[in-house]
């Protein structure tokens, strides 16, 4: 099953771009569900919740009569329908979308419509089980910081009607999954230099608890409160600190990283807690977003991206490693080198500081693997399995407020030597 990655330039003439799906071998048409939107003044992530397979084409369209940049992304999406739920057009009225509309283009042909406000880039992947497909948007010319928080929204989208202009909204709400309200960005503290900003990202949440472990602990429980502890940490050295949740709730993967990019992140920490079917297997590891063939790294993989897998079914095989075809073009946004070094310094910060405290802390070392929740990046990003939920030794441990503690420092410390190697690295 192919998937892949394509970029729009949303300017001059019309532009095609097609990325392929492989439809599901069935009478019923997949359902376009309902439209997700979270953005800012320069960037904008658009998600469209499918029920299955399909294949769309994204197609920027000029005013009649224009010669400048679009004034709206048409997405059709091939062999299917408008959900109930997407029937009524969503009034966004920022910077970037003025409105997005639904309509059934033909009986077999879905679209939607963004109506743009000013000249953007588009970027579009699809991400599976279940399916939905992503576009970011960014403004022309380069990116900066947000001046305002992310505004969200959740649209039952669509009109049958085909006009260019937006119809007013019958119901614009705030989506209940998207982080609408992750804990606020406080004011800058006065430091030498421009700002720095860092969204931590507690994995799972809600009604998604992540892994199982010693004495019944749950991942989405562990990981809130290393990260709680993680932001105060940042925000005493002046660091800007969002996060994507700040209580128990569920977010869909690509909602974390697009909420990262709406805050115009300079980096981007996933925290987890690793899980496995061998009790003895025990430490920390720290993984990067790339491509690879490790049956140990997939199994992991498939339980942080949320799949439904079976690990004696082939469909791991045929949905995971088509990464491959995301990350080929996503190479000139994603910071591959700079998420590779991040991972090390804060590797080596957390083994360090664990080890200052604790006996038989296992180092598992530094990885590259297929983690949609770091899809889609525009800063260095990295998934932090901070230890083993599976292990007694490591289960007990977390479950304890001094490790926790252990583990925040291990990873702030690491964050501070990425930062000042990166400073001294722009001045030679």
């Amino acid at each position: 099953m192919k998937r892949c990655v394509k970029r729009i330039a949303a300017c001059g003439a019309l532009v095609m771009a097609t990325a392929g799906v492989a439809r599901a071998l069935t009478d019923a048409p997949t359902l376009v569900e309902r439209i997700r939107y979270i953005g800012t003044v320069s960037y904008s992530r658009i998600v469209v919740d499918l029920s299955g397979p399909a294949e769309y084409r994204v197609v920027p369209v000029l005013a009649e009569g224009s010669s400048g940049p679009a004034d709206r992304l048409v997405i059709d999406v091939a062999g299917a329908k408008i959900g109930p739920e997407a029937r009524e057009p969503l009034e966004v009225g920022d910077e970037m979308i003025r409105g997005i509309r639904t309509g059934q283009h033909t009986l077999e042909t879905a679209r939607i419509v963004l109506d743009l406000a000013r000249d953007v880039e588009a970027r579009a992947f699809v991400l599976p089980d279940p399916y939905r497909l992503v576009i970011d948007l960014t403004g022309k010319g380069r990116r900066q910081a947000p001046a305002t928080a992310p505004v969200t929204s959740t649209s039952s989208t669509s009109s049958t009607s085909r006009s260019h202009s937006p119809r007013s909204s019958r119901s614009e709400r705030p989506s209940a999954n998207l982080p609408s309200k992750a804990e606020p960005v406080p004011p800058p503290v006065a430091t030498a230099g421009p700002r720095f900003r860092v969204v931590i990202d507690p994995g799972h949440g809600g009604k998604d608890p992540g892994a199982r472990g010693w004495r019944g602990l749950e991942e989405k429980d562990v990981v809130l409160a290393v990260s709680k502890l993680l932001a105060e940490r940042l925000r005493a050295d002046g660091i800007e600190v969002a996060m994507t949740r700040g209580d128990d709730r569920f977010l869909a993967l690509e909602e974390r990283t697009g909420f990262a990019n709406a805050q115009g992140a300079d980096l981007f920490i996933s925290v987890h807690a690793n899980a496995s079917t061998n009790p003895g297997l025990r430490g920390v590891e720290i993984y990067y977003l790339n491509n690879t063939d490790n049956r140990g790294t997939l199994r992991l993989a498939a339980m942080e991206n949320n799949l439904h897998w079976d690990p004696h079914d082939p469909k791991l095989q045929s949905a995971i490693p088509d990464l491959s075809y995301i990350l080929s073009d996503l190479r000139q946004t994603y910071k591959v080198e700079e998420s590779k070094q991040l991972a090390e310094q804060l590797q080596r910060a957390v083994v360090s500081r664990l080890g200052a405290d604790y006996e038989r802390v296992d180092d598992l070392g530094v990885k590259e693997g297929p983690f949609y929740v770091l899809v889609g990046a525009y800063m260095p990003c990295v998934l932090v399995e901070v230890s083993f939920l599976t292990n007694a030794l490591d289960g007990a441990r977390l479950s304890t407020a001094e490790y926790r503690s252990a583990l925040a420092d291990g990873i702030h410390e690491g964050i501070r030597r990425y930062i000042a190697q990166t400073k001294l690295a722009k001045t030679l």
